[in-house]
């Protein structure tokens, strides 16, 4: 999976439901999330989904084009983080296998 490195593509990206996997990867390990019903955690992951994916879509729509540059240096610094996190995740998922 490529993340896109510039806001406008990253804005696309999250509207077309890109974090979907995401979001399913992190809520998964969280325990108040483990405590949904399965039909619970399909409504949840929906509405979350959605929620960003409408949001990228009315910034895509509403942000003048210097407003999303002004923007893109905290943004390119927010996904230069991104492998920081995406190795925290997998460590916690190595740790739970081991343990279980």
């Amino acid at each position: 999976m490529q993340i896109p490195q510039d806001t406008v593509s990253l804005l696309a990206w999250v509207a077309a439901g890109g974090t979907a996997g995401a979001i399913s990867l992190i809520v998964e390990r969280v325990d108040w999330f483990k405590q949904f019903t399965p039909a619970g955690k399909v409504w949840f992951s929906f509405v979350v989904c959605s929620v960003l994916s409408v949001l990228a879509t009315v910034a895509l729509q509403n942000l003048t084009p210097a407003t999303l540059a002004a923007i893109d240096p905290s943004v390119k610094t927010v996904l230069a983080l991104s492998p920081f996190f995406i190795n925290q995740l997998a460590h916690l998922a190595d740790k739970k296998l081991i343990q279980s």
